[in-house]
Formats: C-alpha cells, sequence, structure tokens
C-alpha cells in the first residue's frame, strides 16, 4: 500500500506541476500584450473628397489595469483634433488618390501598429442651373429660362 500511494503523491506532484506550469504561461508578463483590432469601419475602403469619418480600434491588454497610449498619423488628408485618443475624426482631402491610415497602439513596454488604405475618390457635383432673369426678358416658346443679358441690379428701361 505503501508503495501505490507514494506513486499516487508522485504523480499528483507532478500533475500539479503541469497546472502551475500551464497557468503561469497562460498569463503574459505586463506589456507584453497587446491586440488591437483592424482600423474600424472594416467596410470603408473609400471616401469622397472633402469627406469627414470616425476611425476607431478595439484594444485589449493582457493587463486590464494598464491605460493604453494611441498615436494616429495620416500621409493625406487630415486628422481633426486629438491623434492621440482611441478614435479620430478624419477628413479627406479635396484631390482624389489614395490615404494610409496607421494607429499605433502602446502599454509603457509594448508597440503595436496597424494601418489601412483608403481611396479618395472625387465628388462629382451636378452641373448648376443657369442664372434665370424671366422677370426682365419675355417668356419665348420653347425655352423654360433665358440667361441673364442685363446685369442684376439695374432696371430695363421701356
Amino acid at each position: 500500500m505503501v508503495n501505490s500511494s507514494g506513486r499516487f503523491k508522485n504523480v499528483v506532484s507532478i500533475l500539479l506541476a503541469i497546472v502551475v506550469a500551464l497557468s503561469v504561461t497562460s498569463f503574459a508578463p505586463l506589456g507584453q500584450s497587446i491586440t488591437i483590432s483592424t482600423i474600424q469601419p472594416e467596410a470603408i475602403d473609400e471616401l469622397l473628397t472633402g469627406e469627414v469619418t470616425l476611425f476607431w480600434v478595439d484594444v485589449s491588454l493582457a493587463d486590464p489595469s494598464v491605460t493604453p497610449s494611441f498615436e494616429w498619423e495620416v500621409d493625406f488628408g487630415q486628422i481633426l483634433g486629438e491623434t492621440n485618443g482611441e478614435q479620430i475624426l478624419y477628413e479627406a482631402p479635396l484631390k482624389a488618390g489614395s490615404v494610409e491610415l496607421r494607429v499605433t497602439v502602446g502599454d509603457g513596454g509594448q508597440q503595436v501598429s496597424t494601418s489601412k488604405t483608403i481611396s479618395i475618390i472625387p465628388q462629382v457635383f451636378p452641373e448648376p442651373e443657369p442664372t434665370c432673369c424671366v422677370s426682365y426678358l419675355p417668356d419665348l416658346p420653347g425655352v423654360a429660362c433665358q440667361p441673364c443679358l442685363i446685369p442684376h441690379g439695374r432696371t430695363r428701361r421701356r
């Protein structure tokens, strides 16, 4: 009996050592584990020139008591407001092209970065309607609007 209980104690000791080793390796040391999402909203991959959009990342730290730091950068267009928060308000440039948004997240020991490329496409505005001066000119058959022939502010003499 003593022999089998000794083996049992050895097996239990080995199992406890394995459990302790696995427990220790499942917790990352401070400053060694940051997980960030892709830049959100993920579905946006193009913006119109001059368009303003909110972008953000989701962050998970091994130590929830640590406050992460953020640093956003863009190579085209501009960030409106702060560049050191979890989210930014981005204004696309007035010229078409592509932009790379990049965010670096840190926890005081480790830094992780992610980036996103967005196409900037030109806005197409409708042609403006001609200015009409129907009060100055008589209606002509088949013509809906006549451009002003008399400068604004002057009256037509009869």
